[in-house]
């Protein structure tokens, strides 16, 4: 797997993923950043949507 990776969907919107080879877990790790200026209404729903995800996929 590439270490760093551009996902560019055609609108334009996307996101870049990295792998961790050598991460010492056996999970894999998520992170997500951006420029918050607060926990808006929409940042607080893609929070809420991270943690679903992960609680669907058992991740810690």
């Amino acid at each position: 797997m590439e270490p760093f990776k551009n996902h560019r969907k055609e609108d334009g919107f996307g996101y870049h993923s990295c792998s961790a080879p050598t991460f010492p877990s056996e999970a894999e790790p998520y992170v997500a950043l951006g420029f918050f200026d607060g926990v808006h209404l929409g940042h607080q729903e893609l929070i809420n949507l991270a943690k679903r995800i992960a609680k669907q996929q058992n991740f810690k």
